[in-house]
């Protein structure tokens, strides 16, 4: 008889190991996650949006030093994409010539954080930004293309960019 509990008792804590792993669920690269669902990637990007919604002249310092915070809480990769999504999203996604003061303030407020941040931030962006210039450049889009080389030039004007980037941009125009 107590063999057999025993027995019992092994059987039942095997069925558990075996429930126990199937519940656990296969691992998954963060490359390969769907971070667009992910509630920090959603809430990230309200507190991002939100931020930049009420960026101005008056407002960068503050404004800034907020947005460090959130660099520092949360996935770096994360915020390069959505502080670069946001900014060319503002930039691109407009049928109206924007005044050039907005893309100045974005081009202070991106070369603030690069600063402040680190090279990765700027980097990303600047890579994104001439990624989106040349796709708008073959599409012949001249409304976006002339926003982005607007950007461009802030960018470099603060010291941001090099001038062979710039260079490059005129040979190819």
């Amino acid at each position: 008889k107590r063999r057999q509990k025993k027995l019992k008792s092994s059987l039942k804590k095997e069925e558990e190991k075996k429930e126990e792993e199937t519940k656990i669920e296969k691992y998954v690269p963060p490359s390969l996650r769907d971070r667009q669902n992910d509630s920090r990637y959603i809430q990230l990007q309200k507190s991002l949006r939100g931020l930049l919604n009420r960026l101005s002249p008056s407002t960068m310092i503050h404004i800034t030093d907020e947005s460090l915070k959130l660099y520092e809480e949360n996935s770096k990769n994360d915020f390069h994409e959505i502080l670069t999504n946001i900014v060319l999203t503002s930039i691109c996604d407009t049928t109206t010539t924007l005044m050039s003061q907005f893309i100045l303030i974005y081009g202070a407020y991106i070369v603030a954080m690069h600063n402040i941040a680190g090279m990765n931030l700027g980097a990303h962006f600047i890579e994104k930004t001439i990624q989106r210039f040349d796709n708008e450049l073959k599409s012949n889009n001249r409304l976006k293309t002339s926003h982005l080389l607007n950007m461009i030039s802030h960018l470099y004007n603060f010291g941001m960019i090099h001038c062979s980037l710039i260079v490059d941009i005129i040979n190819v125009l």
